[in-house]
């Protein structure tokens, strides 16, 4: 948090100084200003983003009263709280400071907990607001992948990676009728379809389970996890195929970072491999390893597309799992510790294989935090099996 304190007198602004670190609070940046006019100008440097304005009511030029009214002209659709510092001998200048928005008022002489106090009511409508303003920003981020899912795997990529691709893939021609894949086949490479269409169908072909058109990707799930296919292809139509190999994949992932977001994208979305769901008798909808497909985009997928069931994390000596519903988690467990704690270190795990079991169930719920929060606060702490 950035905090700016306004007061004419270098004292008072060194005891505030001071209080603010009492509060343990060392990461906390102030900035000082000497008059009210000082002040505005720091405020209007948007590159400061000033979370917190400490400000005496009685200051020179510009005073609290103005700083206040002019603070809403410069940041009309971005509230800033502003503390006021109110001398005990101007007792109207508390009422007028509230009245004019003022988010707190602390009359001098003050003691340092009630400052501190007042700073931390502060703080925490501040970080509540932030949180808001997060939830709101990734409604829209999911809202946007879901509306993407609804293009062709090829039309989601930028010109310049689009042809990347073709140029480091190789493309074949199929006749109508020839299986492209069979069910149990290993998958090497990503394929997509350039031309035609394609029937995602029973192991014998004679049961159609969805069609594909150009841009859109076959066996990409198995693909990904390393698995082998879970479908049969079929070209419905004379269809030409371009396939790009896994270690090209990684080349231009690497020239392109942008499309580790797109294949996490292409990877909850897998129409093709959840076509195959219907037939897939016990098996499981996924498995795999993290070296692959690391467990944050993972539960970023399980979490998009909503599945129900059990994400089972092996590697030897940990019993390590988390539990899912309509793509929360909602337990999760490492051994002996449980919950949220469980969840921040596993997400250090990189190599482990994992099984998700859409029959499993959690036995408890241990996490009651949004799953997309616990991503976006789980640092690089953990331990990695």
């Amino acid at each position: 948090m950035r905090i700016l304190v306004a007061d004419a007198s270098a004292t008072a602004r060194a005891i505030i100084k001071a209080t603010l670190r009492e509060m343990g609070k060392g990461a906390w940046e102030t900035l000082e200003a000497t008059d009210g006019q000082e002040a505005l100008d720091l405020l209007r440097n948007e590159k400061l983003e000033i979370d917190l304005v400490i400000a005496d009511w009685s200051l020179p030029g510009v005073n609290g009263a103005s700083l206040l009214r002019q603070l809403k002209v410069l940041s009309p659709f971005k509230s800033i709280p502003v503390l006021v510092m109110a001398d005990s001998s101007a007792p109207k200048a508390g009422p007028e400071a509230l009245t004019l928005g003022a988010q707190e008022v602390v009359v001098k002489p003050f003691d340092s907990r009630t400052l501190q106090a007042r700073v931390k009511a502060i703080q925490e409508q501040i970080e509540a607001r932030k949180n808001e303003d997060t939830s709101v920003l990734l409604r829209r981020i999911v809202d946007a992948a879901h509306s993407e899912h609804d293009l062709p795997f090829m039309a989601q990529l930028p010109q310049d990676l689009a042809q990347a691709l073709r140029e480091a893939g190789a493309v074949t021609r199929h006749p109508e009728g020839a299986f492209l894949l069979r069910k149990g086949d290993p998958v090497e490479a990503l394929h997509i379809v350039g031309e035609g269409e394609v029937d995602i169908a029973s192991e014998d072909g004679r049961k159609v389970f969805d069609i594909l058109e150009p841009g859109d990707c076959l066996s990409e799930l198995s693909f990904m996890s390393g698995a082998r296919s879970r479908i049969a292809a079929r070209a419905r139509t004379a269809v030409e195929l371009l396939s790009v190999p896994r270690s090209k994949i990684g080349d231009l992932v690497r020239r392109f970072p942008q499309l580790s977001y797109r294949l996490s994208n292409l990877l909850s979305g897998a129409p093709s491999d959840r076509a195959a769901d219907s037939e897939r008798a016990a098996e499981p909808v996924l498995t795999g390893g993290l070296k692959t497909v690391p467990l944050a985009e993972l539960v970023q997928v399980l979490h998009l597309t909503r599945k129900t069931g059990i994400l089972s994390l092996h590697t030897e000596g940990h019993s390590a799992g988390i539990a899912f519903e309509n793509g929360h988690a909602r337990h999760a467990w490492l051994d002996t510790v449980t919950g949220a704690d469980a969840f921040r270190l596993l997400l250090a795990w990189s190599d482990a294989t994992f099984t998700f079991d859409p029959a499993g169930r959690a036995d408890q719920e241990s996490i009651r935090v949004p799953t997309l929060s616990l991503l976006m606060d789980a640092g690089p702490e953990g331990r990695a099996p």
